[in-house]
């Protein structure tokens, strides 16, 4: 009998290539959206004229050949928790000629599921690829058992309902920052579906 071989993983995907314009000092800040959620695996910093892709020529780096610092922070919207590190620190570029290189993710980032990312970096116009694979659906909630609606449970799941006391949503703060739309200093890309850029 011939070992059964599990599956490949999907190859990496483009899913995201654009500009982020600086916006603030010390450290601009950019939000950058999915149509779908993705998982990332690694990103690469453009340096300025560089054209990584040549079937997408309308690609092509902008940053300026400094030593920079850059963070990226990823979730889902709708989800409780907050965004998620994806690195273990922050990267410093160092490599300041092209070609420039691929830099892995934290291995936490191929798993996450992630319909937004958060890029933190210096104050410089900031060219970025990002590759991944698109993120299966999740499976639909299932719905509950017929027997529920029967007449004899109704008082039943009434009564539970009266024992329980609500619950208490934590107060959310917003500033304005994640209002739901991309950054208006990243172009060249904005919101990126898996496979689109």
């Amino acid at each position: 009998p011939r070992p059964m071989s599990s599956p490949s993983p999907p190859p990496l995907r483009l899913l995201y290539a654009g500009t982020c314009r600086p916006n603030t000092t010390p450290q601009s800040v950019h939000e950058i959206r999915f149509k779908r959620p993705v998982h990332l695996h690694s990103f690469r910093i453009l340096c300025d004229g560089e054209a990584p892709h040549a079937e997408i020529p309308a690609i092509v780096g902008q940053t300026p050949n400094v030593q920079l610092g850059v963070e990226f922070f990823g979730g889902e919207h709708g989800k409780q928790e907050l965004c998620v590190a994806l690195l273990a620190a922050a990267h410093r570029r160092t490599e300041l000629s092209a070609p420039s290189a691929q830099a892995p993710l934290l291995p936490l980032a191929a798993s996450l599921r992630c319909d937004y990312l958060v890029v933190r970096s210096d104050p410089v116009p900031l060219s970025l690829c990002l590759y991944g694979t698109e993120a299966e659906p999740l499976p639909a909630t299932p719905p509950p058992p017929a027997w529920l609606a029967l007449p004899a449970f109704r008082h039943v799941r009434r009564g539970l309902a009266e024992q329980q006391p609500a619950e208490q949503q934590p107060a959310v703060l917003s500033n304005g920052d994640f209002a739901g739309e991309r950054s208006a200093e990243c172009g060249g890309g904005g919101e990126a579906a898996a496979g689109e850029a």
